[in-house]
C-alpha cells in the first residue's frame, strides 16, 4: 500500500485532486449540490478565470454525467419544472488585453475610432454562463443544452461602446456583475427552456442586462408531458417590412470560433473542433450564436463610412435621402456623446452557422411597433437562402 501511494500516478493525482477541490470551493462555494438556493461571491472577474478554473469547470460538467455522482434530479411540476436558485456576483474587470482579443474576434479594425462594438461586455461575461450551469446544485447538463434566444438591454449604450471608459471604470473598481438562474423551467417539445440572467452595473446603475434562454434536451418520456396545443413562443415569422430595406454580405471566418473562444472562454468542442462537431451531427465547427450577433452589429458599423459618403454625394446633387435601417441601429447602439437612451436587442438562433467559413446575407428592415411606442428595426441573417439568425433592435 505504501509503495502504491508513492507511485507517480498518486503523487500527481492527490495534489491535483486537492487543487481541484480548492478551486471548486472558490467557484461554487461549499453548499450541498442538493441545496435549492445558492449564492456565491467570486473574488475575481470572469475575465480572470485561469486554466485551472476552466479545467475545474469542465470537470464539474463531466461529473454531471457520472451515475454515482451525477447532477441533482430535475424537479417537475404540473406545468413545467422547478430549478434551484443560483446567484453569482463579483467585480467586473476589463483591460486592454480583453479589448484586443475582442477586436480580433469581432473583426474590428485596430485603427478604428474609440467607439467599439457594444457586444464587448456580452462577450467578456460569457464565462459566467458555464460557471453557473456547471454548478453542482444545478440539474442542467451543459453538453445537452443549447442557447436558443437572447435579449440584451443596453441601459447605457455609450459606456458599453467605449473601451476607454470601461477600462477606467474597471480600474476604479466601479464595475460589478450578477449572474443568476432558477425558478420555473418551461416545457417545450424537445425538452425544457430556462433562463440565465446577467447584469453588469456601474456605480450601482445597470449598464447591460442579458436574458439568455437555453433549451435542455430531455427524453420524450420526461414529465410533465409536452402538450401539443401549447404554441411555442419561439416560432419565427418573416420580416414585415414597412419601410426601407438594406442588405449586406457578412463573412464568418473559419477561425472565427477559436478567436471568439479566446476572449469569451467558451471552448465548447462543437465550436472549436470540427471532429467534435461532426460527432454531434454537424458538417464542421459551428459559430457561437453571440459571436454571429456581434459580427452582424459590426457589419452594420463597418458599412457606415460608405453610407455617409453616398448621402453626402446625394446632398451635393440636391437629392434627399432617408436614414437606412442599419444606420439607425448603429446610431442607437453606438451613440455620439453621452445621451442615455435604453436600447433593446433581441435575437433568436434558428439554424447553426456552419460549415465555416460562411458568407451570410444580412437584411435590415424598418419594422413594426404599436403607434407611439418608438422605432424598431428588424434583421435576418440568411445562410444558403435559409434564416439562421433573426432579431430586432428598438
Amino acid at each position: 500500500m505504501f509503495t502504491l501511494l508513492l507511485s507517480p500516478f498518486f503523487l500527481f493525482f492527490i495534489p491535483a485532486l486537492l487543487l481541484f477541490r480548492q478551486r471548486a470551493r472558490t467557484l461554487y462555494g461549499s453548499t450541498s449540490k442538493h441545496a435549492l438556493q445558492k449564492e456565491v461571491m467570486l473574488p475575481y472577474s470572469p475575465t480572470e478565470l485561469t486554466t485551472t478554473d476552466l479545467i475545474t469547470i469542465v470537470a464539474n460538467v463531466l461529473l454531471k454525467y457520472i451515475p454515482l455522482y451525477g447532477a441533482p434530479q430535475l424537479l417537475s411540476t404540473d406545468s413545467g419544472f422547478e430549478l434551484p436558485h443560483i446567484r453569482l456576483y463579483g467585480p467586473m474587470k476589463v483591460d486592454e488585453a480583453d479589448t484586443a482579443l475582442f477586436r480580433t474576434a469581432a473583426g474590428v479594425e485596430h485603427d478604428q475610432s474609440e467607439a467599439t462594438n457594444p457586444f464587448l461586455l456580452v462577450t467578456l461575461t460569457t464565462p459566467l454562463l458555464i460557471t453557473i450551469l456547471s454548478h453542482p446544485a444545478s440539474p442542467i447538463k451543459p453538453l445537452g443544452a443549447v442557447n436558443t434566444r437572447n435579449r440584451f438591454k443596453f441601459h447605457n449604450p455609450h459606456l458599453c461602446s467605449s473601451e476607454s471608459d470601461l477600462i477606467k471604470a474597471s480600474k476604479k473598481g466601479q464595475l460589478v456583475y450578477v449572474a443568476s438562474m432558477g425558478g420555473a423551467g418551461r416545457r417545450k417539445k424537445r425538452g425544457m427552456e430556462f433562463n440565465v440572467s446577467i447584469t453588469v452595473s456601474h456605480n450601482n446603475a445597470p449598464v447591460l442586462t442579458q436574458e439568455l434562454s437555453f433549451l435542455q434536451f430531455l427524453p420524450k418520456s420526461a414529465k410533465p408531458a409536452y402538450k401539443e396545443e401549447e404554441k411555442d413562443t419561439q416560432e419565427i415569422e418573416g420580416l414585415k417590412s414597412v419601410g426601407l430595406t438594406t442588405t449586406n454580405h457578412m463573412a464568418v471566418p473559419g477561425d472565427g470560433p477559436r478567436a471568439y473562444a479566446a476572449c469569451s472562454k467558451d471552448y465548447n468542442p462543437i465550436h472549436v473542433s470540427s471532429l467534435a462537431a461532426k460527432f454531434f451531427g454537424f458538417k464542421s465547427a459551428i459559430a457561437h450564436g453571440n459571436h454571429v450577433t456581434a459580427l452582424i452589429v459590426q457589419n452594420a458599423m463597418d458599412s457606415m463610412p460608405g453610407v455617409l459618403r453616398e448621402r453626402a454625394e446625394a446632398e451635393k446633387k440636391g437629392q434627399v435621402t432617408s436614414q437606412e435601417p442599419h444606420e439607425q441601429v448603429v446610431s442607437w447602439l453606438v451613440p455620439k456623446g453621452e445621451l442615455q437612451q435604453e436600447i433593446v436587442l433581441e435575437v433568436a438562433f434558428v439554424k447553426p452557422v456552419t460549415p465555416l467559413p460562411a458568407d451570410v446575407q444580412v437584411t435590415w428592415v424598418e419594422g413594426t411597433k404599436p403607434a407611439g411606442t418608438g422605432q424598431r428595426v428588424e434583421f435576418i441573417a440568411n445562410l444558403g437562402g435559409r434564416p439562421c439568425v433573426v432579431g430586432s433592435v428598438e
